[in-house]
């Protein structure tokens, strides 16, 4: 009598082996999650670093490992079809081994990729090996380990869910007006033409801003995002705040959107940098809504180490099967510091927005925040102003891609506008539009910023407008400090300035009487405040028409007359005209800061 067990079809032999290899394909994804969520938090939770991931992470991190070793299946499948049970469990344990613990190396930079995969390779084998003989207690032991998995990531998800606040009961009296406070990311003032430069870069921020109020000498108060846009949201100096390049906004300060939703307004953000002013980065306390990472088949991917590599970042942003396969090297299959999200756009965030603004609550006032980060390296402009600003010229410099890119995004921002005042919306709205910092072209032999607080990234736009309160058309001369900028905001939308901000309504400038913050800005790489911050950054001060720089343990100090000398090439530390200012102007930025700082203890 033939073994019962040689009379199975071969449709019965095929849907066994299909079934070992998905177990094992999911069970190995399932694994991959666990251990990239282990990473984010310990990442958050203890290196104290940003993991720059979606808050959606718990559940996309697992859906995308799922689909991917799924996807790594079908050509084991197809493979195990022709081998019996013990071979079948051999070639998929190992294979998925393999891709799963080459997966773990994706962060380590430090090991070659083809060493990483052989040490990959080792281990998938000594598992197959343990394995092989076991092919039905290895399919039921992959599917009980994958709900355990699912099961703790869905607990985690709901244990750490993030809830948004809701709208308050209080509701503001009729014709409260709206704020819509628009910060472009890495934006230098001289780099438009309402400031006179002769590209034509902005002519939609051009017109708007001839209705309203322009600003010559708003000066950042930080040299990068985070300690920039915190500083306008608090109305603290970054010295004396939490933030750092590994360091969030901390909860001691409250912000624009904290107190706008307390005094009853809608509130929402829809943020391009999503970097540092995502989720992570404390901005986004009191907004009931706010837009960061997307929900895309991209952002999903890009919740796993794979995902988070150049080559996928690069096989995302292709055009051509030429630039697909320059991505397809092993020197790109490794996960980088920052890894690229799939992008927020201009166009995605006004889309966004307005869909927002037509579906709010009829009747209460808003605060929207928005965040444009199509200016901010690397620059990749799209046409028509690719050829419009010369980028499609071998030869063009990193400059015209980035004047494509502010041509863009002031395309958008005119629609934006435009649609904002068809509505009638505009009638009764503060808008408010600076950036956050500059960008280096060469200045001082520097590019890119986050790496000085000279001028190229410290002045900046600033736009104020509300048609029937500010007057049309008037420049304001001086400069001012952006820290003012959210006390300036609360007061055109006729609310109290809470005495913690710290600082005064530019509304005073504005009228031609009273006084505003010294426009004190630092680059600083440690949360210390005041003088022992010097042994690793910079501070300054900007004042009629001088800029005053003090750096290093040493107090190495700088002078510049930065209006008739912008790329701050002479320094006048040494002048007669120099010795006589500079005493003045190191008492009163030391004078700022521990005010400032006294501020925030007390």
């Amino acid at each position: 009598m033939p073994d019962a067990r040689s009379t199975s079809s071969p449709a019965t032999g095929a849907t066994s082996h299909a079934g070992l290899v998905l177990s094992l394909a999911v069970a190995t994804g399932m694994a991959a999650s666990a251990a990239f969520v282990i990473r984010v938090v310990l990442i958050r939770n203890y290196a104290g670093d940003f993991a720059n991931i979606s808050r959606d992470y718990l559940w996309m991190t697992p859906v995308a490992y799922v689909l991917l070793f799924a996807a790594a299946s079908l050509p084991v499948l197809a493979v195990a079809r022709l081998l019996d049970a013990t071979r079948a469990t051999w070639l998929a344990a190992g294979t998925f081994a393999t891709l799963g613990v080459f997966d773990a190396f994706m962060p380590i930079t430090s090991i070659g990729r083809i060493a990483a995969f052989v040490l990959s390779m080792g281990v998938g084998v000594m598992i197959a090996r343990q394995l092989a003989s076991r092919a039905a207690v290895v399919v039921r032991g992959a599917w009980l380990f994958s709900m355990l998995i699912a099961i703790a990531l869905g607990a985690a998800a709901f244990v750490t869910r993030r809830t948004m606040p809701g709208l308050s009961a209080t509701v503001p009296p009729p014709g409260t007006p709206n704020v819509l406070l628009v910060i472009l990311d890495t934006i230098r003032a001289d780099e438009l033409g309402l400031y006179g430069y002769a590209q034509p870069t902005s002519p939609e921020l051009d017109r708007f801003a001839a209705q309203g109020v322009v600003f010559n000498a708003a000066m950042s108060t930080a040299p990068w995002t985070l300690p920039s846009h915190a500083s306008i949201f608090t109305g603290r100096y970054p010295s004396s705040l939490s933030t750092d390049y590994k360091a969030p906004l901390d909860a001691r300060d409250s912000t624009l959107a904290e107190v706008f939703g307390a005094r009853g307004f809608a509130t929402a953000g829809f943020v391009g940098n999503v970097w540092y002013t995502s989720w992570e980065s404390g901005l986004q306390r009191g907004f009931q809504q706010y837009v960061d990472y997307q929900r895309s088949f991209e952002q999903l991917i890009k919740s796993t180490h794979f995902g988070r590599t150049d080559m996928v970042d690069m096989l995302f942003r292709s055009t051509s099967l030429r630039e697909a396969s320059r991505a397809l090297r092993p020197a790109h299959l490794q996960e980088v510091p920052r890894p690229q999200p799939a992008p927020n756009h201009a166009e995605f965030i006004v889309k966004r927005f307005l869909e927002w603004q037509t579906s709010r609550e009829a009747g209460r006032p808003w605060f929207a925040f928005l965040n444009f980060f199509d200016a901010h390296d690397p620059y990749l402009p799209q046409e028509p102003f690719r050829s419009r600003f010369g980028v499609t010229d071998p030869n063009a410099t990193p400059r015209k891609a980035y004047d494509a890119e502010i041509a863009y995004l002031d395309s958008h921002l005119g629609r934006m506008l435009r649609d904002l005042e068809a509505r009638g919306v505009l009638r009764n709205t503060v808008v408010v539009i600076t950036a956050d910092h500059g960008e280096h072209f060469g200045e001082r032999r520097m590019t890119g910023h986050f790496n000085s607080i000279y001028m190229p990234l410290l002045h900046v736009p600033l736009i104020l407008r509300f048609d029937g309160t500010l007057p049309a058309g008037r420049r304001v001369d001086g400069e001012v400090s952006l820290r003012d900028l959210g006390a300036t905001i609360l007061d055109l939308a006729k609310q109290p300035v809470p005495a913690a901000f710290g600082a005064t309504s530019l509304r005073q400038r504005i009228d031609g009487n009273g006084e505003t913050s010294p426009s004190v800005s630092s680059y600083l790489l440690t949360r210390n405040d005041s003088v022992r911050a010097l042994d690793n950054g910079m501070l300054s001060i900007a004042e009629g028409g001088w800029h005053y720089i003090v750096s290093g343990r040493k107090m190495m100090e700088e002078l510049y007359r930065y209006p008739t000398d912008p790329g701050e090439a002479v320094n006048l530390v040494g002048s007669d005209s120099g010795f006589a200012r500079m005493p003045g102007m190191r008492e009163r930025l030391f004078r700022a800061l521990e005010a400032d700082r006294r501020a925030v203890h007390r």
